[in-house]
């Protein structure tokens, strides 16, 4: 691939980007502050709506040292992991006024290592991308990172664990492979849903007994951090988070698929076995796709998988917030900096035979479908459901943005793996 094509592509997806920023913002955050008759949200008051931050953290470190001290979960509002108890409750000796700057800067660091640094594992500088330098600065300002900074919250750095135990997954040094795990460990224990990520270890150009050994290694080191705050405890945690996961929040800052499938059977006044079957067909597909890479020796932690399972892990807890679409603005830049054209050929051929011809190149037009799903739809998750409340809960919810991107991932990672294939039978 030439330099000159190579900056086309990269300025084609800072174009599209741009154009879908530009739309996202008349449409959402100008229409609704300044023509939808709105006085609360308006610049800089919007910026800074709750007062003290991280209000999430000191009920955690709160919750943490009173379940400590306790002995037990029960009487207590929490349903995390034994191992977060453990680590949050230290917090607890922490003055709040302190403990609120470790937060907010520890969010900005986690943010800027992930989507700067990080990308460079995967052999790709976000400076040579301009898409990816608007991601960044747009994401500054986006719902999703000043809500987890208001509230304290720490999808960031657990996604900043999960990504550096990535990163450092085939480092030829045990102790560093066994960093990696420990690090997986602890982002699973923190969140939960990194476990989608156990995903991006697998690596079918390895045998399958290494591949199986692998995952038996981090299932194991999970399992054995259960008991941090022994057996009791563990029981009394799982009982509570099935509760939990069983008994969700329904309402439109709930952007799971089954939390959106319950509103959109009452909003829409639909058959709920429609929805059901909605979240079915999509869960296949989703697997399918990712399974497909695998099994065509796509490595696990390709950098479409990677973005596949950012929007899965939005999506299928029961209980998802919509301030996790941070996780979309971290993947985002990793995704337009790396990615590469499959079709090598223009929409449109003309080819001259004993009269000129035209002919479409499916793989192109396919191939921009599936970008165009994922570039456009992106912006429009940067904004709270509050400026698109209006809209009706298909638009006003984060749910469809990301399922759209999910879309236009799984489309490109089956392109990508489908010539991966060819490029196979032709090797042999």
């Amino acid at each position: 691939m030439t330099l000159s094509k190579q900056r086309n592509e990269k300025l084609w997806f800072a174009y599209i980007l741009l154009a879908s920023y530009v739309l996202s913002y008349i449409l959402v955050y100008l229409r609704y502050t300044y023509f939808a008759g709105a006085t609360a949200m308006r610049f800089p008051v919007d910026l800074l709506a709750m007062s003290p931050l991280a209000n999430d953290l000191y009920l955690s470190a709160k919750y943490a040292i009173q379940t400590v001290h306790a002995g037990t979960i029960k009487g207590v509002d929490f349903v995390y992991s034994p191992l977060f108890v453990i680590i949050y409750s230290l917090f607890s000796y922490i003055d709040p006024t302190v403990m609120r700057w470790i937060s907010t800067l520890s969010i900005l660091f986690a943010f800027l290592f992930l989507t700067i640094i990080i990308p460079r594992k995967w052999k790709c500088d976000i400076w040579d991308s301009p898409a990816a330098i608007l991601i960044i600065t747009s994401g500054f300002l986006s719902y999703g990172l000043r809500f987890e900074i208001e509230r304290g919250q720490w999808n960031v750095q657990t996604m900043l664990l999960c990504f550096i135990a990535l990163a450092i997954k085939d480092v030829k040094y045990p102790w560093v492979r066994f960093l990696s795990y420990l690090l997986f460990t602890i982002s699973v224990h923190l969140k939960v849903w990194p476990l989608l990520f156990i995903l991006c270890y697998v690596n079918l150009n390895n045998t399958i007994k290494a591949n199986l050994v692998l995952l038996f290694k981090i299932c194991l080191i999970n399992f054995l951090c259960l008991f941090a705050l022994g057996p009791n405890f563990l029981l009394e945690y799982f009982l509570k988070l099935i509760h939990s996961a069983g008994t969700p929040s329904v309402w439109i800052a709930n952007i799971s698929l089954y939390s959106f499938s319950q509103l959109a059977f009452k909003f829409y006044a639909l058959d709920i076995s429609v929805s059901k079957l909605f979240i079915l067909i999509y869960t296949l597909i989703y697997f399918a796709s990712i399974i497909y890479a695998l099994y065509n020796r796509i490595p696990g932690d390709n950098v479409l998988i990677i973005c596949l399972c950012s929007c899965g892990v939005i999506l299928f807890p029961t209980v998802s917030f919509d301030y996790k679409v941070i996780l979309l603005t971290i993947s985002m830049p990793l995704f337009v900096a790396k990615y590469k054209f499959v079709s090598d050929e223009k929409l449109i051929c003309l080819y001259q035979d004993k009269s000129y011809s035209k002919k479409v190149s499916f793989d192109h037009l396919i191939e921009k479908v599936g970008l165009l799903l994922v570039l456009v739809p992106y912006p429009f998750t940067l904004y709270s459901y509050i400026y698109k409340a209006d809209w009706g809960l298909l638009f006003a919810s984060d749910t469809t943005p990301t399922v759209l991107m999910s879309l236009g991932f799984i489309i490109l990672l089956c392109l990508h793996t489908q010539k991966k294939a060819k490029q196979g039978l032709l090797d042999s």
